[in-house]
């Protein structure tokens, strides 16, 4: 079985959400490998392991996170550190997709990012023989629970090819490998959730034009350091060839 870590982060105009999968059989090594970076960040600089790190926040230089101060240009520093951290989890992967918003309602493309996250993550389930559980911060949780059950019978899929086979634009796949209905979590209680949120910012900022503050500390391309465990194979067409759900 695998656990799936969903969050998401948007702007006014791309809206982006990332799966971090984690296998149940290394669970407790991954939690092991992040609660001791936070531990370090502790020893180096003052962060508290028990404050939730929320990228947005974080990077934008708000709130009291140690026991002294910590400066924009060391924070997105930290940033770029646990990235790299994550590529180290045993057999983790990240399922990523980003949506132009083009008057959407946040309500809207926040369910139509689910649903594609979904897709892949059943089409990863399917092919590796296991099932996942997905785990998502609290909020809209409503509306996630109708479509992760309505996903379980009616699931209406795209051809990559543009049609499948007799024609048919859509093939209904039901989500038959994605277990239980999500699980909602607070992400101060959750390192993960809070590491699927430095996903989700870290592919915003480069999806998206940089500020000089966001090219100054290189956030536009810090999504690339985690290339080592991204699932490419969940976007073969993305034209940054980093397996980035377009559609």
């Amino acid at each position: 079985m695998e656990i799936a870590y969903v969050d998401e982060s948007y702007d006014a105009e791309v809206f982006v959400m990332s799966a971090l999968t984690i296998p149940a059989r290394s669970w407790r090594d991954s939690f092991t490998v992040v609660q001791d970076y936070r531990k370090h960040l502790k020893r180096e600089y003052g962060v508290f392991t028990s404050k939730e790190l929320h990228a947005t926040t974080f990077l934008a230089g708000r709130g009291r996170v140690g026991s002294r101060i910590v400066p924009k240009g060391l924070r997105a520093h930290i940033f770029g550190e646990y990235l790299r951290m994550l590529t180290g989890l045993s057999d983790a992967r990240i399922i990523s997709g980003a949506w132009l918003r083009a008057g959407e309602s946040l309500d809207r493309i926040h369910a139509k990012a689910f649903s594609r996250i979904q897709e892949r993550l059943e089409t990863r389930s399917r092919k590796g023989g296991w099932q996942t559980i997905t785990i998502v911060d609290e909020g809209r949780a409503k509306e996630l629970h109708r479509i992760a059950r309505k996903s379980k019978v009616w699931n209406p899929v795209g051809s990559a090819y543009g049609a499948w086979e007799g024609g048919s634009t859509y093939k209904n796949i039901p989500n038959e490998h994605l277990i239980e209905d999500p699980v909602f979590k607070r992400s101060d209680q959750s390192y993960f959730l809070q590491s699927a949120d430095f996903i989700a910012y870290a592919l915003l900022k480069s999806e998206v034009a940089p500020t000089p503050r966001v090219e100054r500390y290189g956030l536009d391309k810090a999504y690339e350091l985690l290339e080592p465990i991204l699932a490419i194979e969940a976007s073969r067409p993305d034209p940054r060839r980093l397996g980035i759900v377009r559609t």
